[in-house]
């Protein structure tokens, strides 16, 4: 599982269990990547807490975008700046 993966799962995780705790609710997944819940949860909170996790990308993610402009001609840069401004456009 990559870094991105998990990071992610670990930010659904969090989210679904402060969003089930809201409606009188209890999650413990005790870590798995599966969970059982029986309730209504707004998905738009888990899918923000998803991009959020996104927000900063992995060092594999930026050698690759590296790596990419490189071969594309494109000047050499980490492309950072342009993913968060799209993760920000993401979460409005």
């Amino acid at each position: 599982m990559s870094e991105m993966i998990e990071r992610v799962a670990r930010a659904i995780e969090d989210a679904l269990t402060k969003e089930v705790a809201a409606i009188g609710g209890y999650m413990d997944s005790g870590g798995a990547q599966v969970v059982t819940v029986e309730a209504s949860i707004d998905l738009s909170v888990i899918a923000r807490a998803a991009i959020e996790a996104m927000r900063r990308p992995t060092e594999a993610m930026t050698d690759a975008g590296i790596e990419a402009s490189v071969l594309e001609g494109a000047p050499h840069h980490t492309g950072a700046a342009a993913w968060d401004s799209m993760i920000d456009k993401a979460l409005q």
